[in-house]
């Protein structure tokens, strides 16, 4: 569909009658059979204020063959918004199902998705570039079936972006949500994840960075779907945010099960990361070769305050069983001034002893323990190595039963009581406004 002239800027809506006398819960179907990867159910380009409304969006199916002679994705796609002059969409309460490639793809100015269903897909869930001002809110995604996956939803070279209220199951997947290729202005709010997300480049030939992110109050359990047809077994708890990049802004998530919170790492596009501010977190461990954050010695500027980690895993001590790992990149191999102001952090794992001889601090393979990283470097002079006695049980992998049961919170007595540092977070996960006095983690103490 293409409105290459003329007015074409009242709606057009694609939707279903209803009788008012008869109502359905049922949506209409819209289904293809063709078998050609290059087909979408609907194609638009040059358009504005489309609107789609409670249909139903299948094909013939996903594609699972891995034989090369004939590798591709060779069912249809779902709703191609193909240029960034398509602006003013509107994708609401539609399900998308046994696609080839993506359910949408919103490239332009002033569109939505919302309410949305998606699953048994080939590639991407959402996929969208040269965006701006894009809303992709209170979605659902689960289930991707082929040999050819790649993430729930990329969004790319976006600018004003809000991506919140989603639930995002990222099951034979490589990852969960990706902020790639000059984005900026991207703010991710509020979600149900599972993997790893990031905001890296797209590539590393890309003269491109993500800056001026936002990833806020988010809950990600690293779900293990090695008993299903995976082919990403190996990656599913290696972070929870991945950044290469710079200005952003991480605070007020809940995390469990993953072996390092925050990724820090250097890119040959964009160098060391640089102004990331991590407050108010709260990470549970559940493995060994755990630690809250790993930082490139390329990095400036990488500033924590008031989060809680606490490992679970009781096992034998690692070697790799830290707060923070600093190691090399960009050619820096050494810990040097500015890397790093953290403090008013809480950290203990359940085979630490109490002494943490083993060291709470990484540099390559040097370790250092809080008092020694606190001569060392000036940090941590406010932090505590102790139990937060926060609240650790996750219940059945769930996020809403987990909530319910009061996953994050902090128990009467905690050491992390009204001992934080005021920063820029006012609300904590669960929208309570912070008082003056400021506890540690994601979510404040309430009696």
């Amino acid at each position: 569909m293409s409105e290459d002239s003329g007015d074409n800027t009242s709606p057009k809506i694609i939707s279903s009658y209803e009788d008012p006398d008869s109502p359905s819960d049922e949506k209409p179907i819209i289904y293809s059979t063709v078998n050609d990867s290059l087909t979408w159910m609907f194609y638009l380009t040059n358009t504005t204020n489309w609107k789609f409304y409670n249909l139903a969006i299948r094909s013939g199916g996903y594609y699972t063959e891995s034989d090369s002679s004939t590798e591709g994705y060779l069912y249809p796609s779902g709703i191609l918004s193909a240029l960034s002059s398509n602006d003013y969409m509107l994708v609401l309460d539609c399900d998308f199902s046994y696609l080839g490639s993506y359910a949408v793809q919103p490239a332009g100015s002033y569109n939505t998705v919302q309410g949305c269903t998606i699953s048994y897909l080939g590639r991407y869930g959402l996929y969208n570039s040269t965006s701006d001002h894009l809303a992709v809110i209170g979605n659902e995604a689960n289930t991707f079936k082929s040999d050819h996956e790649e993430h729930v939803y990329r969004c790319q070279s976006a600018t004003k972006a809000y991506i919140a209220y989603n639930d995002f199951r990222a099951n034979d997947n490589k990852s969960n949500l990706q902020i790639r290729g000059d984005s900026s202005y991207v703010n991710v709010y509020h979600n149900f994840l599972d993997r790893g997300c990031g905001f890296n480049p797209t590539n590393v030939s890309a003269e491109e960075y993500i800056h001026h992110c936002i990833y806020d109050s988010n809950f990600a359990i690293a779900r293990d779907y090695s008993d299903e047809d995976n082919n990403y077994t190996g990656s599913w708890n290696y972070s929870t945010v991945s950044i290469q990049a710079k200005q952003i802004l991480v605070r007020n998530n809940l995390a469990y099960g993953y072996r390092s919170f925050i990724r820090a790492t250097t890119h040959d596009v964009v160098g060391g990361p640089e102004d990331v501010w991590v407050y108010n977190n709260t990470l549970i461990g559940a493995y060994t070769q755990s630690n809250f954050m790993t930082i490139s010695l390329n990095a400036t500027n990488i500033k924590l305050r008031n989060n809680i980690y606490y490992n679970t895993y009781a096992g034998t001590v690692s070697i790799y069983d830290r707060f923070i790992a600093l190691q090399s990149g960009g050619g820096e191999t050494e810990y040097k001034t500015g890397i790093i102001d953290s403090d008013y952090n809480i950290m203990l794992g359940a085979n630490w002893d109490e002494e943490a001889s083993q060291g709470v601090v990484r540099v390559n393979f040097d370790y250092y323990t809080l008092a020694e990283w606190i001569t060392y470097a000036g940090c941590e002079t406010h932090s505590i190595f102790a139990d937060a006695l926060v609240t650790t049980t996750i219940t059945n992998d769930d996020q809403d039963e987990s909530l319910s049961s009061g996953f994050g919170d902090l128990s009467t007595g905690s050491p992390a009581i009204d001992v934080g540092n005021r920063v820029n977070s006012i609300f904590d996960y669960h929208l309570n406004k912070r008082a003056l006095t400021v506890s540690l983690g994601a979510v404040i103490y309430e009696e």
